[in-house]
């Protein structure tokens, strides 16, 4: 969940809701909370938009959705059954057999717990109880508030060693693809959202600048298979970690030029969501050379009144031109192979890429 919300209460349908309703309410949020139209509170709408996306992303895929239902089907406490008559029933005396009176009576272990808790109280002791009552209590809010995890404990409290990125190897935020969860130490803080997808655990982290990295490893071994960077629409956040890339400022024509090729696409992921309306996005992949099983996606979008003032001046020949950057993707391209499908669409001129 996000914040506590699932991902039906973020895009605000019900869990029986049709894909065309699924894809309305992303378009409406995408056009309601795009951080380019919310000058103001850009940083509240970039957090809204990236729910929106990690909520469509699950419920507009099929398999998804229905493994994501069946976890979420997990989450929601069945209704215990009333055994307070069975309870009742355990220890049947006869009141006409004090024999059999006094052998429930000595056979009912709820009475005999009461029994040594009042005399442990008589003792004197009942302060230490109640610390330790305390203590505990205390401790498991803080543990559920926080979401902590035995890594996250370990990074909070500095008891594991910043990661080395072995030479060759490309990262986020200091973390590179491959590398064991401990490397989440770089970052200091907690996750702010996680999401369990059964073979893998996903989680969101909120960085200083503004923007949100966002982390996948594999519950097995816990290697770190695809890290997200998302602008938060803070200018603060531009900076990324490739030298001659910012986000919100360098285009898709900047990187085609620079780089040669549009790269690639997956054939079941759009490249483009909304073409006729709302927001546009784009997904340009690339391998990195010398880097090991590595890939590379840049996601470059429209906001919502560029789009429309596109479509009004007919000017989809210059669409390239307003694409700008607004997250980087490094994963294990058997990992994106697995989400987004192994067919690939290849630019004519595409070739893989070094960007150190």
């Amino acid at each position: 969940m996000i914040n506590g919300k699932t991902f039906y209460t973020v895009l605000g349908i019900s869990r029986d809701a049709e894909d065309g309703a699924i894809r309305a309410a992303y378009k409406t949020m995408a056009q309601q909370s795009s951080p380019d139209g919310h000058a103001g509170d850009a940083e509240s709408a970039g957090e809204t938009m990236r729910q929106a996306d990690a909520a469509f992303d699950v419920l507009s895929d099929a398999d998804k959705r229905k493994q994501y239902d069946a976890w979420l089907d997990t989450q929601t406490p069945s209704s215990p059954a009333d055994k307070s008559s069975q309870d009742g029933k355990s220890v049947e005396t006869n009141p006409e057999s004090p024999v059999d009176a006094e052998s429930a009576q000595s056979e009912n272990p709820a009475q005999n717990y009461s029994e040594s808790l009042i005399a442990f109280f008589k003792k004197g002791d009942w302060i230490v109880v109640v610390f330790l009552v305390v203590v505990t209590f205390a401790s498991s809010n803080f543990l559920k508030d926080h979401s902590i995890s035995d890594n996250e404990y370990r990074i909070v409290t500095g008891q594991v060693s910043p990661p080395v990125i072995e030479s060759g190897k490309y990262s986020l935020s200091g973390i590179a693809i491959g590398a064991d969860i401990s490397s989440l130490s770089v970052i200091g803080t907690p996750p702010a959202a996680r999401e369990d997808t059964g073979k893998y655990v996903t989680e969101n982290y909120r960085l200083a600048d503004g923007n949100e990295l966002r982390v996948a490893y594999a519950r097995d071994g816990s290697r770190i298979v695809y890290l997200e960077t998302h602008w938060g629409g803070s200018k603060s956040g531009t900076t990324t970690d490739f030298e001659g890339y910012a986000y919100g400022k360098t285009t898709l024509r900047d990187l085609t030029d620079r780089i040669g090729s549009n790269g690639y696409t997956y054939s079941a992921r759009p490249t483009t969501h909304f073409p006729e309306e709302g927001v546009r996005i784009r997904l340009n992949s690339y391998e990195l050379e010398e880097a090991g099983a590595q890939v590379i996606t840049f996601v470059t979008r429209i906001p919502p009144e560029r789009v429309a003032y596109l479509n009004e001046n007919k000017g989809g020949a210059k669409a390239d031109k307003e694409f700008k950057l607004v997250a980087i993707i490094l994963a294990d391209p058997a990992y994106l192979d697995e989400i987004w499908g192994s067919g690939k669409v290849h630019d004519g001129n595409y070739k893989p890429i070094k960007l150190h």
